[in-house]
Protein backbone atom coordinates (compact mmCIF):
# COMPACT_ATOMS: atom_id res chain seq x y z
CA UNK A 1 0.00 0.00 0.00
CA UNK A 2 1.12 3.17 -0.78
CA UNK A 3 0.28 5.88 2.04
CA UNK A 4 0.73 9.67 1.22
CA UNK A 5 0.15 11.60 4.82
CA UNK A 6 -1.01 8.88 6.56
CA UNK A 7 -3.85 8.11 4.03
CA UNK A 8 -4.14 5.44 1.38
CA UNK A 9 -3.05 6.86 -2.00
CA UNK A 10 -2.74 3.51 -4.30
CA UNK A 11 -0.99 0.37 -4.41
CA UNK A 12 2.76 -0.63 -5.64
CA UNK A 13 4.31 -4.53 -5.68
CA UNK A 14 6.20 -6.84 -7.37
CA UNK A 15 3.92 -8.96 -9.50
CA UNK A 16 6.25 -11.67 -10.08
CA UNK A 17 9.95 -12.93 -10.25
CA UNK A 18 11.88 -14.70 -13.10
CA UNK A 19 14.28 -16.86 -12.10
CA UNK A 20 15.78 -17.04 -15.90
CA UNK A 21 16.87 -13.38 -16.19
CA UNK A 22 16.61 -12.82 -12.48
CA UNK A 23 14.28 -10.06 -12.92
CA UNK A 24 10.99 -8.84 -11.22
CA UNK A 25 8.02 -6.62 -12.41
CA UNK A 26 6.99 -3.46 -10.91
CA UNK A 27 3.11 -2.96 -11.43
CA UNK A 28 1.28 0.17 -9.59
CA UNK A 29 -2.15 2.33 -9.49
CA UNK A 30 -2.66 5.85 -7.65
CA UNK A 31 -5.92 7.47 -6.63
CA UNK A 32 -7.07 10.23 -8.91
CA UNK A 33 -7.02 12.67 -6.04
CA UNK A 34 -2.90 12.32 -5.27
CA UNK A 35 -1.57 12.32 -9.17
CA UNK A 36 0.60 15.44 -9.56
CA UNK A 37 2.61 14.72 -6.19
CA UNK A 38 5.42 12.85 -7.38
CA UNK A 39 4.24 9.92 -4.97
CA UNK A 40 4.65 7.02 -7.10
CA UNK A 41 7.62 8.25 -8.72
CA UNK A 42 9.09 7.98 -5.27
CA UNK A 43 7.90 4.14 -4.30
CA UNK A 44 9.09 3.13 -7.52
CA UNK A 45 12.40 4.29 -6.92
CA UNK A 46 11.70 2.75 -3.27
CA UNK A 47 10.68 -0.28 -4.77
CA UNK A 48 13.78 -0.64 -7.19
CA UNK A 49 16.11 0.21 -3.98
CA UNK A 50 13.96 -2.88 -2.54
CA UNK A 51 14.82 -5.16 -5.93
CA UNK A 52 18.14 -4.18 -6.74
CA UNK A 53 19.47 -4.09 -3.20
CA UNK A 54 17.33 -6.66 -1.11
CA UNK A 55 16.51 -9.05 -3.32
CA UNK A 56 19.39 -8.86 -5.84
CA UNK A 57 17.63 -8.89 -8.94
CA UNK A 58 19.52 -7.83 -11.64
CA UNK A 59 16.60 -6.44 -14.02
CA UNK A 60 13.03 -4.76 -13.18
CA UNK A 61 10.49 -3.99 -15.43
CA UNK A 62 7.68 -1.78 -15.91
CA UNK A 63 4.26 -3.16 -18.54
CA UNK A 64 2.18 0.02 -19.24
CA UNK A 65 -0.45 0.44 -21.57
CA UNK A 66 0.59 3.25 -24.54
CA UNK A 67 -2.07 5.35 -23.68
CA UNK A 68 -1.28 5.69 -20.04
CA UNK A 69 0.70 8.94 -20.24
CA UNK A 70 0.36 9.15 -16.70
CA UNK A 71 1.94 5.65 -15.84
CA UNK A 72 4.61 6.50 -18.63
CA UNK A 73 5.74 9.70 -17.36
CA UNK A 74 6.37 7.33 -14.08
CA UNK A 75 8.29 5.24 -15.64
CA UNK A 76 10.76 7.21 -17.77
CA UNK A 77 11.28 9.81 -14.98
CA UNK A 78 12.17 6.88 -12.36
CA UNK A 79 15.06 6.38 -14.82
CA UNK A 80 13.40 3.16 -16.83
CA UNK A 81 14.67 2.87 -20.31
CA UNK A 82 11.73 2.25 -23.15
CA UNK A 83 12.64 -0.87 -24.24
CA UNK A 84 9.61 -1.01 -26.95
CA UNK A 85 6.07 -2.23 -27.94
CA UNK A 86 3.90 -5.07 -27.00
CA UNK A 87 1.23 -5.10 -29.83
CA UNK A 88 -2.41 -6.49 -27.84
CA UNK A 89 -0.44 -7.14 -24.39
CA UNK A 90 -3.39 -6.65 -22.39
CA UNK A 91 -7.39 -7.55 -22.87
CA UNK A 92 -10.11 -4.92 -21.40
CA UNK A 93 -13.30 -4.69 -21.81
CA UNK A 94 -13.34 -2.74 -24.73
CA UNK A 95 -10.50 -4.49 -26.66
CA UNK A 96 -6.92 -5.16 -26.86
CA UNK A 97 -4.97 -3.11 -25.60
CA UNK A 98 -0.88 -2.30 -26.61
CA UNK A 99 1.77 -1.96 -24.04
CA UNK A 100 4.88 -0.56 -23.16
CA UNK A 101 7.83 -2.63 -21.89
CA UNK A 102 10.26 -0.47 -19.52
CA UNK A 103 13.44 -1.45 -17.89
CA UNK A 104 15.88 -0.63 -15.68
CA UNK A 105 19.32 -2.62 -15.02
CA UNK A 106 21.05 -2.83 -11.47
CA UNK A 107 24.40 -1.72 -13.49
CA UNK A 108 22.06 1.36 -14.38
CA UNK A 109 20.54 1.84 -10.83
CA UNK A 110 24.36 2.96 -9.16
CA UNK A 111 24.35 5.88 -11.89
CA UNK A 112 20.90 7.34 -11.90
CA UNK A 113 20.62 6.93 -8.47
CA UNK A 114 21.61 10.76 -7.44
CA UNK A 115 20.64 11.82 -10.67
CA UNK A 116 17.21 11.12 -10.97
CA UNK A 117 14.60 13.20 -8.81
Amino acid sequence: MVLYKNQPAGMISFNRFHKLDNSTEIGYWLATKFVGKGIMQRAVRGMCELGFIDYKVNKIEIHTAVENTRSNKVAERSGFHLDGLIRASELLEDGYHDGYIWTLLKSDWGIIRGIVR
